[in-house]
């Protein structure tokens, strides 16, 4: 631990203010809210290093979110389920993808995902300059020549990310999110909720963990009780996978609502977060998105931390399980305990007061 230390002490004072970069590779492939927690980061970089071609690695999946909002120059689209097996097959289309990434002649690379993929991605490169994070995992600082000191861990990823912007000399920028709304997404987002009474109360119920997911039945008795008396509606969001338990919470409603989940691309998810009045939300990249485009959130935390993982900005509110293993992140549980403790009754005073100071901005905006 010394060695690394004093590795880390060693290699975070580079002259960066005189550094140069013609063509730069940002490498963030997943997930969703981590994503979504890059592009202040990604800002900050394209700030400091206008006249450069951006570049940004990431998930298939993920890249029409960022492809037109013109953040970076290029977009590296990183196909994960072709690269899973290792098979020759495999390995081959693993070998023409580093071929390319090597093509492109690099100045300097960052990786924001600090895992030992991202980084093999980013030493076969070739860049002169590799920056990461202290915090990159399964030996990924190996591959640095510089590495970002973004410790403790224990906050959340846009200010750890923001190291980066400090250690290139831009972190007295604001951080922003330049995910770039247009007026055809927003009609179009409109179009689907606007014949709806507000409040219009957006709800997420899935997640990919299974010790993240707040039962549906909680969420759409908190919505009848919180929502219904304030004569609001429920938006339901998920993706496709998450449109049977989407259903459930459907099925648990007498109030008004529209079912979105399975029908929204990312831009026009990020549309309908922009327009809602609020996002209830397990942690989630749904979460992350809502906090990216304005739109305060109300998130249950379970197994994950709130203070690694919570919502960026102000205006946000949580409700965390006060069992002993909360925040373990621990992905399979047998018990629950913490779903069972967490009922919906402990969510209605945050929810109401969430929802009070909604209406009364909404009043002053009528």
């Amino acid at each position: 631990m010394e060695t690394e230390n004093n590795r880390l002490a060693c290699l975070d004072v580079a002259p960066f203010a005189t550094l140069r970069a013609r063509r730069i590779c940002i490498i963030k492939p997943s997930a969703l809210g981590d994503v979504v927690q890059s592009l202040p980061v990604i800002h900050a970089v394209r700030h400091r290093f206008p006249c450069a071609t951006l570049s940004w690695v990431i998930n298939d999946s993920f890249a029409p979110l960022i492809e037109p909002a013109g953040v970076v120059d290029e977009v590296i689209r990183f196909e994960r389920d072709k690269f899973r097996s290792m098979t020759p097959i495999s390995r081959g289309r693993l070998w023409e993808f580093g071929r390319l990434l090597k093509s492109k002649k690099f100045d300097l690379v960052i990786d924001l995902q600090g895992l030992f993929r991202s980084a093999a991605m980013g030493w076969v490169t070739g860049a002169p300059v590799r920056i990461g994070l202290a915090s990159a995992r399964e030996g990924a600082t190996l591959s640095y020549t510089h590495i970002a000191n973004d410790l403790p861990i224990e906050r959340g990823a846009v200010d750890r990310y923001w190291s980066v912007a400090e250690l290139l000399g831009v972190g007295d920028l604001p951080k922003e999110f330049p995910l770039r709304i247009s007026n055809a997404e927003r009609h179009a987002a409109t179009s689907m909720i606007g014949s709806l009474p507000r409040p219009w109360v957006a709800v997420n119920a899935g997640s990919r963990w299974q010790t993240k997911r707040w039962p549906a039945e909680h969420f759409a008795a908190s919505m009848e009780r919180s929502v219904g008396p304030r004569k609001g509606s429920v938006v339901i969001i998920g993706g496709p996978s998450e449109e049977s338990v989407a259903d459930e919470v459907a099925r648990g409603l007498t109030i008004p609502y529209v079912n979105l989940a399975g029908r929204t691309s990312l831009r026009s998810l990020a549309a309908v977060l922009e327009s809602v009045d609020l996002l209830v939300t397990n942690d989630s990249g749904p979460m992350h998105l809502a906090a990216a485009v304005g739109t305060p959130t109300v998130s249950i935390f379970t197994c994950t931390s709130p203070a690694r993982a919570g919502a960026f900005g102000p205006g946000h509110s949580i409700l965390q399980t006060s069992v002993s293993c909360r925040a373990s992140y621990i992905k399979q549980c047998s018990r629950m305990d913490c779903m069972k403790e967490l009922t919906s009754n402990k969510l209605l005073p945050i929810l109401n007061d969430s929802l009070d100071s909604l209406r009364q901005e909404i009043s002053r905006a009528a």
